[in-house]
């Protein structure tokens, strides 16, 4: 019989490798968004319709708003 031990921790001196890839995760999306909102609050004025188009994929998003 073959005994099979699982961990629900990291291996020991991987715990500041791991928290260190959690901070980094957390810093990049708090980056993006921040920018998203700056952006949008740049281009609120004028912020109708954005285009993205690759090679087989067009994505538009329009906004309609009433003023």
């Amino acid at each position: 019989m073959n005994n099979i031990r699982l961990a629900f921790y990291p291996p020991r001196g991987k715990e500041l490798e791991a928290s260190m890839l959690q901070k980094s995760g957390v810093i990049c999306l708090i980056v993006i968004c921040v920018t998203l909102l700056i952006f949008m609050w740049i281009t609120r004025s004028s912020l109708c319709e954005v285009r993205f188009r690759n090679n087989q994929i067009d994505v538009a998003v329009i906004m309609d708003y009433e003023s």
